[in-house]
């Protein structure tokens, strides 16, 4: 995380011992300002966002400008 060479954090802890490990790499993540999902409905829809994100460029407009559309 920390040489920037991740850009999101799927983290979905089962049971307590791994809660530790957990927190960890969510304090890094946060450290390192890397996104991190922790459970796999939310990792679904982030993948799913990349997705429709590569193959819909979007623009960036004014709330005016989108509802005029």
């Amino acid at each position: 995380i920390e040489s920037g060479e991740i850009a999101l954090v799927i983290n979905t802890p089962r049971g307590y011992g791994t809660r530790n490990d957990g927190e960890a790499i969510r304090k890094a993540a946060n450290t390192c300002r890397v996104s991190v999902v922790t459970t796999l409905s939310a990792a679904t829809a982030a993948v799913q966002g990349m997705i429709e994100q590569r193959n819909r460029p979007f623009t960036v407009m004014s709330l005016q400008e989108f509802h005029a559309r």
